[in-house]
């Protein structure tokens, strides 16, 4: 039986696998405003509870109309804004999440501007679907695998 059937039949949600490695990354930085890319129920909600708990900026990034209509109303307010792309700043945190192909540009863009980077759905049978994430994670000098649960998150960090 795969780890994928393994974990569907212990009840696991394959969506939500990121929050030891946010819990993790969260612990590790210092004051700074915090990026998710590709909105979601489980981060996203994590996220702002704590950018409000430690009085950050959230950005996130979403392009899906479906996603951006049905999550931006709930939680978007003055210290979180939902954009278009990535602004020239700098971040404590970022989370590169959701169904953009194009993972590995924005694990680049923000090597050297973000303090720490969680990246979910790094297990090898994901990596067709994100061409370049795999040299992109590599490419940063500290590195943590979460792999107790699938999908699995990379960490990275300077």
């Amino acid at each position: 039986m795969s780890i994928e059937e393994r974990g569907w039949q212990a009840g696991m949600d394959l969506y939500g696998t990121h929050q030891e490695a946010l819990a993790w990354a969260a612990a590790q930085i210092d004051k700074g405003p915090v990026l998710e890319v590709g909105a979601g129920w489980w981060s996203t909600p994590w996220l702002h509870g704590f950018c409000e708990a430690t009085d950050r900026l959230l950005l996130t990034l979403e392009s899906h109309s479906v996603w951006l209509m049905g999550i931006a109303p709930l939680f978007a307010n003055d210290r979180h804004r939902f954009v278009s792309d990535v602004p020239d700043m700098d971040f404590a945190l970022a989370l590169v999440d959701g169904g953009d192909p194009d993972r590995a540009q924005y694990v680049r863009a923000l090597n050297g501007r973000c303090q720490f980077l969680i990246c979910h759905d790094t297990e090898e049978s994901s990596r067709y679907n994100y061409p370049e994430m795999e040299q992109s994670l590599a490419e940063w000098p500290n590195r943590r695998d979460f792999q107790r649960l699938w999908p699995h998150t990379t960490v990275v960090w300077s």
